[in-house]
């Protein structure tokens, strides 16, 4: 998919930053990416759509796709910065790819 973007979300959880769900549907151990695309947004269509992000009511958005899928590449300008948990983490492009069964979880019983 080619497409002018405002903002590209790639996520493993349904939450993140405070409770809000850009992902709503995103499960952690279904093997797969979640890909929230707001597309070439003006700043009135971020303003409607911000508050609902908490809801996830956003999804409805004309300007709102949601895709899934194993692996992502991102390309655009190279001074365009990437984030990961709010850190700058590099700049595009990027690839980004689940890796399932990559981590042991190891749980003990309480009490």
């Amino acid at each position: 998919m080619h497409q002018p973007s405002f903002m590209i979300y790639i996520s493993n959880c349904r939450y993140s930053g405070g409770g809000m769900q850009l992902s709503p549907d995103a499960a952690p151990d279904d093997g797969l990416l979640d890909v929230c695309v707001i597309g070439d947004a003006s700043r009135r269509d971020v303003v409607t759509m911000l508050p609902k992000v908490f809801s996830g009511g956003h999804v409805g958005h004309p300007r709102v796709s949601l895709h899934r899928a194993r692996s992502v590449r991102v390309t655009g300008p190279s001074e365009v910065e990437v984030q990961a948990d709010g850190e700058i983490i590099g700049r595009l492009p990027i690839e980004i790819a689940v890796m399932p069964g990559a981590l042991r979880v190891l749980m003990s019983p309480l009490g």
